[in-house]
């Protein structure tokens, strides 16, 4: 994920890079989770990687194509990049969709 690299390169840059933009993100899927509120996320790895994830935020009414997902799994995702989330060491895509 070119996107996770990039922001931990330079991570300043790369937020005014990608930060409230669109962007699709491709990786393995690590980990995938529905929350108490039906919403959902899934982790994507990256071999470009040497710490980090991305974190993809579906809204309730993507769980059921996120559910369809496994871990290893290779997959493409479109969302608004919210920027690193420092206490996570992830960087943040919000309004996911699986393309």
């Amino acid at each position: 994920v070119k996107l996770l690299a990039d922001f931990e390169k330079d991570p300043a840059a790369a937020d005014k890079q990608y930060k409230g933009k669109t962007v699709i993100v491709s990786g393995e899927v690590m980990d995938m989770q529905v929350n108490h509120d039906s919403t959902s996320y899934v982790l994507l790895n990256s071999p470009e990687s040497s710490m980090g994830s991305v974190q993809c935020l579906f809204s309730a009414d993507q769980v059921a194509n996120t559910s369809k997902l496994q871990r290893e799994q290779q997959t493409t995702i479109t969302g608004v990049c919210d920027g690193m989330d420092d206490v996570q060491v992830t960087v943040v895509v919000k309004n996911s969709s699986i393309n």
